[in-house]
């Protein structure tokens, strides 16, 4: 009688596994973990058989720049075709475990243009991503009028108990009405403070926080400093920002650890 057995095959960090047939046609069936296609096997009838599906992995390293070489903080880094994904560090660097089925990364970063790029067999990836100019000439700066009162209120932000987070998602966080949508909020909303602009203080402020399942916002630090004028600046935008569209993982909004850089440019 035939048999049908249903081998899984968790090997994401590159485990084998076997199946032995001793008895008319057995038909194992190898998922891989990760969205990777299946592999079908077939034993010979009657004919005993060790059957071993591996796939390998391999760690890749990266670093992602600006124009100028200046490291990117918080760019997302994701196989293309895949929820494999990891963000750079506080030196623009990255690691990332692939299958060798790999062959794309696809970066992303607020303020920039998104790049896909080869994976190919070099032991360390260089990626320079370039401003994306019709967002940046949307902000403007903008001379130092009377500061906003900071809100801890605000729509935006939510203060209690923190919730599982993740780094990087199906569908990530966005603000409402995107990318635009976000640079036209801060275009209306940053104050460049005199004492910045005297002293010709400019630069990126990296802003480390959490959306919140419900697109609140919360645990908000400067995870990069520039100046402590415009540290406290980009900090007080972020704090009056309204809900965000929450990020989803498989289908389920989630909390998603995310890194906003704010551009102080003088002009």
């Amino acid at each position: 009688m035939n048999r049908l057995t249903l081998i899984f095959l968790f090997n994401i960090m590159g485990i084998k596994s076997s199946f032995l047939s001793n008895k008319g046609v057995a038909i194992a069936i190898a998922m891989l973990v990760g969205g990777s296609s299946g592999i079908l096997l077939r034993a010979n009838t009657g004919v005993e058989e060790n059957l071993i599906v591996t796939q390998t992995v391999r760690t890749i390293k990266g670093m992602v720049t600006d124009q100028n070489g200046e490291p990117l903080i918080g760019c997302n880094v994701v196989v293309v075709g895949s929820q494999e994904g990891v963000i750079t560090d506080l030196n623009g660097k990255f690691t990332l475990r692939v299958s060798d089925r790999a062959k794309q990364l696809k970066i992303t970063y607020i303020g920039y243009v998104d790049q896909i790029v080869a994976i190919g067999n070099s032991p360390e990836i260089r990626i320079t991503l370039k401003e994306d100019n019709n967002a940046l000439e949307e902000v403007v700066v903008v001379g130092y009028g009377l500061k906003e009162d900071s809100n801890p209120d605000a729509v935006g932000v939510k203060t209690g108990d923190t919730e599982p987070t993740f780094k990087v998602v199906e569908t990530m966080p966005k603000f409402p009405g995107g990318t635009r949508g976000l640079m036209q909020y801060l275009a209306r909303s940053i104050k460049y403070p005199v004492i910045a602009q005297e002293k010709k203080q400019q630069g990126r402020v990296i802003i480390k926080m959490v959306v919140g399942k419900d697109g609140s916002l919360s645990e908000i630090k400067v995870l990069r400093s520039v100046s402590p004028s415009l540290d406290t600046e980009a900090m007080r935008v972020v704090s009056n920002m309204p809900k965000w569209e929450p990020g989803l993982q498989r289908g389920q909004a989630v909390a998603v650890e995310y890194t906003l850089p704010i551009t102080f440019r003088l002009q």
